[in-house]
């Protein structure tokens, strides 16, 4: 375990000379901004999602001791703090690899930009607005709130999860169009399809990383599997769960209704509601 300074000022200043080194590394890397929190947004998808939650509490810690005069820390907390430097430092060294008799020295003195860092990517989950909190706790506007979790749950993958979608939509119009005989059909379904691959590959060299075979998004037809094997990571799986059980329990409701069973209608649609109650609990 790392041993904390003893004076608090050494401490603050190694705190914000870490810091500081990780800032001057993001800005080798390409990145733009005056804080951490801009520096790594401006990144975007570059970083993995492991990543973005170091910086947020990198950037956490950071501002702990940049603003609260009584700022504590303990020596587990520091010593993660010193390993999330490390881990991040050693990211963005195998994705832009740099001579280190290149990089600049951070100082201990460096301006300390009056923001806050957005610390909700390393808790999970960032609360939702109030008004959503509402629509969440009233009979039929809760699933608003459940399509609402339903996008952010999907959110960070959205792109990848437009490029499944249209190219999925590509071959289900080619083989309507060959089945059918309608050439347009099949021609649209083709230009869908080419115009998905061409993206996909656009979207693979966005990714520094590149973790995954080439061929897999170079291939038309296995590039499904890299935008899904790209995508899954990034969903929020307990989201979708939520929002799936409380849309798909409604529409369970309405079925009933239809069949005429009012009783067992009634208590889904209650169950419902109750899930989409739970829900904003949670999210809170």
């Amino acid at each position: 375990m790392a041993a904390l300074p003893e004076n608090r000022l050494l401490l603050t200043g190694k705190v914000v000379s870490l810091t500081g080194r990780i800032e001057s590394r993001l800005a080798e890397c390409g990145a733009v901004g005056t804080g951490l929190r801009e520096k790594t947004d401006s990144l975007g998808s570059k970083l993995s999602p492991e990543v973005v939650k170091l910086l947020a509490y990198i950037g956490s810690i950071r501002n702990r001791f940049a603003h609260e005069p009584e700022a504590e820390i303990s020596g587990e907390e520091f010593a993660l703090f010193e390993e999330s430097v490390r881990m991040v430092q050693q990211e963005l060294d195998i994705l832009w690899p740099v001579s280190r008799s290149h990089r600049p020295a951070a100082s201990a003195s460096s301006p300390l930009p009056e923001e806050e860092f957005d610390e909700s990517p390393y808790r999970g989950t960032e609360p939702d607005s109030d008004w959503l909190i509402l629509a969440g706790r009233l009979p039929v506007l809760h699933l608003a709130y459940a399509v609402h979790l339903f996008w952010r749950a999907v959110t960070p993958g959205i792109r990848l999860l437009g490029l499944l979608v249209g190219e999925v939509l590509g071959i289900l119009l080619i083989a309507f169009g060959i089945w059918k005989g309608e050439p347009y059909v099949t021609g649209f379904g083709s230009a869908l399809f080419l115009m998905v691959h061409g993206f996909g590959i656009w979207e693979a060299h966005r990714d520094p990383a590149r973790s995954l075979p080439t061929f897999l998004y170079m291939t038309p037809g296995l590039n499904l599997f890299y935008f899904l094997l790209r995508l899954l990571p990034l969903l929020n799986w307990m989201m979708l769960f939520e929002s799936f059980a409380i849309i798909m329990v409604w529409v369970a409701a309405i079925v009933m209704a239809a069949r005429g069973e009012i009783t067992i209608a009634g208590g889904l649609a209650f169950l419902s509601y109750i899930g989409g109650v739970v829900a904003t609990y949670v999210r809170r």
